[in-house]
């Protein structure tokens, strides 16, 4: 019977151990246990160190305490640990080689238990228990005690080995952490120096800082500009919005023979039409109500300098003929006043709109148009520039941090670097900046992730595979083969999704290392 209830015993404690992985938790039960289990007042579990002494792990008391320090007998410690055998005395009196240690004598013990942790055939420490009343402890308890003590020893090295596991793993999380950011940031510098590499090829006669880009469209913008700085011509910058056009009409004229004098810019569909012919032109005093004193138009202020006219297109066909007169003339007229004012502007003028198309549509005037175009430049939008990305990004992460006073470095993650490079920008280079500035604070100093940046793709819906060979008539053609055929149906979604791979590949249902491979093959006119 008390054999059985031994086991039961072992058993409930065996299973409390095995599922406690936290070793100051479980060095806590063990000595709980032993104490109970042995009747004892106090003990202490003692664990050999690499130099093969002893280091008291934890000490205990009947009511379950932590004790600070507790004097023990090293000698008898020591003895079970060279023999592996258990010492166990109800009466040290009486045993003659006990009696006879110091250690013993002086603390006045009474009874002790000191039983060895063994594990795989080595002792790694001791269960040590003693009480100063005598006939304290369980006369019967010592094999119990030992079966108890080989059971702690197991869960115990396996809790040891799950914490060095557990801290092993954090290290190497940590670890790799530090090397995917030191990658992200030495990709990031390859992408800006295979960038900075290629301008050197295509070097300009200006630097245009404030210009980012080394693209091979950029370059090409920046080749044109070169020619008509300082010419008196007219410029006519076409491109979406966000892509820059105001940028580049400022480099011209900063880089021109006119930079000493003004650059006044106005976005021609921000203002009625009232409001933006006084602006132009200026009015008397007492034109109309309000005219309080005589005030001069942005053409007065631009002149000798360079007046930039923003989504210029949206002007009224009224207002077109104005201008028109002005920039033909060069002299304009105050609202309200007689005289005829003489300018010197250069014009510099931009839209989101193909203007050819508004002059064929009767939306703009000919006669303007060939005033204003003297030089076009066309600017491409982000997704048809994306080697300019990496540059872009790094140049707004420093403007973000300095204009904010944000302490550290902020840094974006190749994930996120994959996904903006992967996106189509439809806002172009304004998006760009707005996306970073709200992924820096929702980092909240730390790493742009991908849940960080919020890309507009719901404002942009796509269509589906079916719908674009649908929509493209892609019949069957006796005289092509299937290759001809794959190819025209990954051309025409790559055309759908703006060139964006990963949501032609997720279209398609295949990786985008696939879809990569595949345009690859086809050469570089795709």
């Amino acid at each position: 019977m008390m054999e059985e209830k031994t086991y039961s015993i072992l058993l409930d404690v065996n299973k409390k151990m095995v599922t406690e992985h936290d070793p100051k938790k479980l060095l806590e039960f063990i000595m709980d246990v032993a104490i109970e289990l042995s009747g004892a007042e106090e003990g202490l579990l003692l664990l050999l160190n690499e130099q093969n002494q002893f280091e008291a792990r934890i000490a205990r008391n009947i009511n379950k305490e932590d004790l600070e320090a507790v004097r023990f007998s090293n000698t008898i410690a020591q003895e079970v640990i060279q023999t592996g055998q258990p010492i166990f005395s109800l009466n040290i009196a009486e045993d003659r080689k006990l009696s006879a240690f110091k250690s013993v004598t002086l603390k006045g013990l009474k009874t002790v238990a000191c039983v060895p942790l063994r594990f795989q055939n080595r002792s790694l420490g001791v269960i040590y228990l003693d009480t100063q009343q005598s006939s304290s402890l369980v006369h019967d308890i010592l094999p119990l005690l030992e079966a108890f003590a080989d059971q702690a020893a197991l869960s115990l090295q396996n809790a040891i080995a799950f914490q060095r596991t557990k801290e092993d793993n954090i290290q190497l999380e940590d670890d790799l952490t530090r090397t995917r950011e030191i990658l992200e940031k030495k990709e990031l510098q390859l992408h800006e120096l295979e960038a900075l590499a290629s301008s050197k090829t295509r070097a300009t006669t200006y630097p245009y800082e404030q210009i980012i880009g080394r693209s091979r469209k950029m370059e090409e913008v920046l080749k044109t500009m070169d020619k008509i700085t300082n010419a008196h011509v007219p410029v006519f910058i076409y491109g979406e919005t966000g892509t820059g056009k105001e940028l580049i009409a400022r480099a011209l004229h900063q880089n021109s023979l006119r930079k000493k004098h003004e650059f006044v810019a106005i976005n021609c569909s921000a203002f009625t039409e009232t409001v933006l012919e006084s602006e132009l032109f200026g009015y008397q005093k007492g034109a109309f109500t309000g005219a309080d004193r005589d005030r001069g138009g942005l053409f007065e202020k631009a002149h000798q300098g360079t007046l930039f006219l923003d989504e210029v297109a949206d002007m009224s066909v009224t207002m077109q003929a104005k201008v028109l007169r002005a920039v033909q003339e060069q002299e304009i007229l105050r609202i309200g006043g007689r005289t005829p004012i003489k300018i010197n502007v250069r014009i510099v003028s931009a839209s989101n709109k193909d203007i050819k198309e508004e002059v064929k549509q009767s939306r703009f005037r000919e006669d303007l148009y060939f005033r204003i175009t003297g030089m076009t430049l066309r600017l491409p939008p982000l997704r048809e520039r994306k080697e300019d990305i990496p540059l872009l990004v790094r140049h707004f992460l420093e403007k973000i941090k300095n204009e904010n006073n944000l302490s550290k470095n902020v840094r974006i993650t190749r994930e996120a670097m994959s996904r903006v490079m992967d996106y189509h920008w439809p806002g172009n280079i304004r998006e760009l900046e707005q996306c970073l500035t709200n992924a820096c604070f929702l980092a909240e100093g730390g790493a742009i992730a991908p849940e960080h940046l919020f890309l507009q793709e719901e404002l942009y819906p796509r269509q589906n595979v079916d719908e674009v060979i649908r929509g493209d008539h892609i019949f069957w053609n006796p005289e092509k083969t299937m290759d001809d055929y794959e190819r025209d149906i990954i051309v025409k979604t790559l055309e759908h999704c703006r060139g964006n791979k990963s949501e032609a590949a997720r279209r398609l249902g295949v990786s985008r290392l696939t879809l990569h491979n595949k345009v690859k093959s086809y050469g570089s006119g795709h």
